[in-house]
């Protein structure tokens, strides 16, 4: 019996609303307390809204909710955002993973560098064409091209250079013109110093004069004189132009100006000149002049060429004696001497004379003829 109440009393309510278990439809349902919906509300069963919106609080605090509208976004660089309080918008300027940097704003090198982590070097991004670099460290690259290039250093920037050609090449230059290689070099007017060894087989135009050494006296001289009728050395044969031959050469000749006021000592031989012969064969000739004071008395006067100061020669051949009692001056020759000296040597005319009572002086000049 009471089970049949508790049926009753249950189906009691559906037969009122003539609405049939387990789905029923109400229509006007008032709610006094919570409601758990355990299957949840079918989208189909709510409300319809309008386009484009969302049921939600944007404030920012519970409230019922209400149709959030929601905006396209559809310009590029668009993209939907929500903020709290204020609910969706398009956000603008937004990048995308599809496009290019050049969607963002201007960049420099510097916020460039900032957000690199391997980076090397400072300054400006450096682009393909034309790009300035300040002291570079560029390794080793493949290639390169230095048609512009400037300041390489010579003793570093270059490689494969043989020894000492860095030197060489660093060296301030002297002389102009072309690189000088050693094989059939062709030089124009070049001072080569004093070379360690040479070959002049092909050699033309060494001056006589100055470019051989070791040579003896006047044979330069003699070398560069036009040859005589002979063919031979032009000292080989005599003078016709009626002057001295050059110095060094056979013919040479020449004649000392005339001394004077030399002061003699009774029977003492002096100088009464002199002359400086270089080495060769001389024949040497000279006059005394004798000038006694109007009251000395002179017996005798000795003339003669010497090689020794103030001594006659040791063969009295090759002086001159002479005799007067005037006191007046006297000439005497001194005859002829052959000089042969192997170094330059003075040669003395000598003079002597025996007197008395008062004083007297010497002069004279010196005549040489070199004859080898």
């Amino acid at each position: 019996m009471l089970k049949r109440i508790l049926v009753a009393a249950l189906l009691a309510p559906l037969l009122a609303l003539a609405q049939s278990y387990p789905s029923p439809t109400f229509n006007n349902v008032t709610i006094n307390g919570a409601l758990t919906v355990s299957g949840g509300f079918p989208p189909a069963s709510l409300a319809p809204q309008a386009a484009n919106t969302v049921l939600g609080n944007a404030g920012a605090s519970a409230a019922a909710p209400v149709a959030l509208t929601v905006p396209a976004c559809a310009a590029s660089g668009g993209a939907l955002n929500y903020v709290g309080g204020t609910g969706f918008f398009c956000a603008t300027g937004i990048g995308l993973t599809t496009g290019s940097l050049a969607q963002f704003a201007s960049t420099t090198s510097a916020q460039l560098a900032g957000v690199l982590s391997d980076e090397t070097g400072s300054g400006s991004a450096v682009f393909a064409n034309s790009p300035a670099l300040v002291t570079p460290s560029l390794g080793t690259p493949s290639s390169a091209t230095l048609t512009n290039a400037t300041g390489l250093p010579v003793s570093t920037g270059i490689s494969g250079l043989g020894t000492g050609v860095a030197t060489a090449l660093a060296a301030t230059p002297t002389g102009s013109g072309g690189v000088v290689l050693a094989t059939n070099a062709s030089l124009t007017t070049p001072n080569i110093g004093t070379p360690s060894a040479g070959t002049l087989t092909n050699a033309t135009g060494l001056p006589i004069g100055t470019g051989v050494s070791g040579l003896g006296a006047g044979v330069a001289t003699a070398l560069a004189a036009a040859p005589n009728a002979s063919g031979g050395l032009a000292t080989a044969a005599g003078l016709t132009t009626g002057a001295c031959a050059a110095t060094g050469l056979v013919g040479e000749c020449g004649t000392t100006g005339l001394s004077s006021g030399v002061s003699m000592t009774t029977n003492t031989p002096l100088n009464c000149q002199s002359v400086s012969l270089s080495p060769g064969i001389w024949l040497v000739w000279g006059n005394v002049v004798f000038s006694p004071a109007s009251t000395t008395t002179t017996t005798s006067f000795y003339a003669g060429i010497s090689t020794t100061s103030a001594t006659f020669n040791t063969n009295a051949g090759q002086r001159i004696y002479g005799t007067t009692a005037a006191p007046t001056a006297n000439i005497l020759a001194a005859p002829p001497l052959v000089v042969p000296i192997s170094t330059t040597t003075t040669v003395y005319l000598v003079g002597g004379s025996i007197f008395a009572t008062s004083t007297q002086t010497c002069g004279g000049i010196i005549n040489y003829l070199r004859v080898r």
